[in-house]
């Protein structure tokens, strides 16, 4: 007698087994979270891309950014040196641009990064709904992208953040010294 999960009793037979009801659901709820989230972040992104900055974005960039890596790294007279946002900015050609686009380049692609690292977290543990969940709790939040996508060091600090918590979590699952050493970092 088969089960429900069994593949077909023929020999040789490729048929895959039929899919639960379960599985089609947390699909179809991974899709829509995935979906929404998308969407909304799409359209925020879009909007910052071509958003005139904020004075304290032209701030951060006309004072220190602009200025080089130097600069930032020693001048700290004001609290709107998001060091190392400045020092990636600084280092990148363009540095001194107040496009929308260009500005904001770097906390673009540190909170893609930040979204990308706790899917990838969720989905190692076969817990791709969860990931979803994350993802779209972040992505649709207008208050926490208005902060995150500004071109200050804010998408960096939750990057980050969010590493070292990943970071110590492996510690704690398996001491090895490659792990103390990133934390360290």
């Amino acid at each position: 007698m088969l089960s429900s999960n069994s593949v077909s009793a023929e020999p040789g037979s490729t048929r895959r087994a039929p899919r639960t009801i379960v599985a089609i659901l947390e699909t179809l709820a991974c899709v829509l979270l995935f979906g929404s989230g998308l969407l909304v972040l799409g359209r925020y992104v879009v909007a910052m891309a071509t958003t005139s900055l904020w004075t304290d974005e032209l701030h951060t960039i006309i004072h220190y950014s602009s200025r080089g890596p130097i600069a930032t790294l020693t001048e700290y007279a004001e609290p709107n040196n998001h060091i190392f946002f400045n020092l990636v900015n600084s280092l990148t050609p363009g540095r001194g641009s107040v496009a929308p686009l260009r500005a904001r380049l770097w906390s673009f692609v540190a909170f893609l990064l930040m979204l990308g690292m706790g899917i990838s977290f969720f989905a190692r543990r076969r817990s791709l709904v969860l990931g979803a969940l994350l993802f779209c709790l972040l992505a649709v939040q207008p208050e926490l992208l208005d902060l995150m996508l500004q071109a200050r060091g804010y998408a960096f600090s939750a990057l980050f953040s969010l590493l070292a918590v990943l970071l110590m979590l492996r510690l704690f699952s398996g001491v090895e010294r490659r792990h103390l050493g990133c934390l360290a970092l």
